[in-house]
């Protein structure tokens, strides 16, 4: 693996999507979030996948889960980063995650571009104690999902590139989506060891290398942000807690405040009041 690649925590409950700016390089990292850069200012050089994409002012790239990236060289920039996670797409995040997209920079016009620069501006007025305006950012991101989805669908023209991964690599590749796929059965620093091929000794060491994060921190991070997601969507909270691999009541309620600050049926019933003021708005 490259060194100084990172796997980026997961974004989680309310935070479950980001947008920020990048005006100069960052480093090589892996996410499990759909990514899209949108050059606002002069020109940046984007590594992913160990193939370099050169966007200009207008364009924007898109990086699918898992796909190492980073911005290299010295060109000034002014980039609009956009990070959607699974649970804030809900089921439409396997289309961005599953098609085998083989078009990486895009120039966006109309309605497209219209939304990007809208929510950039919204990005910049933020406040978390507006409300209002926070609904309209979240309003406007599903929009520009919907129309990003039938340009991704239009005729391809570039070849898929095919990128040799290091052992090292494979390894953390193979691991993280191990997670991804198991959380609702219970994930062990041995089950971890097995699945990576690293000594068991070794996994907390890389796995804190790669995150920021601890074994046991991430996976508890992921098992709420799961949690949120089937919360949302309706699921009785007894089903919740088989289906993130918490089935005992007392254990999820602990490490769901350790990650919210705020029980499950809190949470639920938050998501249901805001749900109430939407509709009524």
């Amino acid at each position: 693996m490259k060194q100084g690649c990172l796997y980026q925590p997961p974004l989680t409950g309310e935070k479950n999507f980001h947008l920020g700016i990048s005006m100069s390089s960052f480093m090589n990292h892996k996410h499990m979030e759909i990514e899209i850069l949108y050059c606002m200012d002069g020109a940046a050089n984007i590594e992913v996948n160990e193939k370099i994409y050169h966007v200009e002012q207008g364009e924007m790239l898109f990086v699918r889960p898992m796909e190492a990236h980073s911005i290299v060289g010295d060109r000034k920039n002014l980039l609009f980063v956009m990070e959607f996670s699974e649970s804030f797409l809900g089921k439409e995040f396997s289309f961005f995650k599953e098609t085998d997209f083989t078009e990486r920079v895009y120039r966006p016009e109309g309605k497209t571009k219209e939304l990007i620069l809208s929510l950039y501006g919204m990005m910049n007025l933020r406040s978390d104690e507006d409300l209002t305006l926070s609904w309209k950012i979240r309003s406007a991101l599903f929009e520009f999902a919907a129309v990003l989805s039938k340009m991704l669908k239009e005729p391809i023209s570039i070849p898929l590139q095919t990128v040799k991964k290091s052992i090292a690599e494979k390894k953390m590749d193979r691991l993280f989506l191990y997670i991804h796929n198991n959380l609702q059965n219970e994930i062990t620093l041995q089950t971890a060891a097995e699945v990576s091929g690293y000594e068991k000794k070794y996994v907390c060491r890389i796995f804190k290398e790669h995150t920021g994060l601890t074994f046991h921190k991430y996976i508890n991070a992921y098992r709420i942000d799961r949690a949120c997601v089937f919360i949302d969507s309706g699921k009785n909270l007894s089903e919740v807690r088989e289906l993130v691999g918490l089935p005992d009541e007392r254990t999820f309620i602990r490490v769901f405040v350790a990650c919210k600050n705020m029980t499950p049926t809190q949470y639920k019933n938050r998501h249901e009041n805001k749900l109430k003021l939407y509709a009524a708005t």
